[in-house]
């Protein structure tokens, strides 16, 4: 899997090309701690070429939330397909994420995290 990175506001935006499985999960595990690693803290998954997401996928990327919220960023999904969209319903990661329609909007809800509006995680 290839994952292009580009700059978005103060997010980050990571564009996986493939479906997110156990076979190609690891390169964007490691995309993701990367970030991490260097203080970027709100990130954007495009998921525009990802039709379906594993259960090791879904793992991970529940993993690095979590790994996220706890350094007060946040991790946002955009543009899922309606399979994928079904598929984080059913598993009630729908609750866990916020879905966008576009990586724009994704990108401005990072602007009223930060200023402490409605979608600030209390510790």
């Amino acid at each position: 899997m290839a994952i292009k990175e580009k700059e978005k506001g103060r997010a980050v935006v990571l564009e996986p090309d493939a479906d997110i499985s156990w076979r190609t999960q690891p390169e964007l595990k490691n995309a993701l701690d990367e970030l991490a690693a260097h203080g970027r803290r709100h990130i954007i998954i495009d998921l525009t070429r990802v039709r379906e997401i594993s259960g090791y996928g879904l793992g991970l990327l529940a993993s690095r939330c979590a790994r996220l919220r706890r350094l007060r960023g946040d991790v946002r999904l955009a543009n899922a397909s309606g399979p994928v969209r079904r598929l984080l319903h059913v598993t009630n990661l729908d609750e866990l994420f916020q879905l966008f329609d576009s990586t724009e909007s994704a990108a401005r809800s990072f602007t009223v995290m930060d200023r402490g509006g409605p979608d600030t995680e209390e510790e």
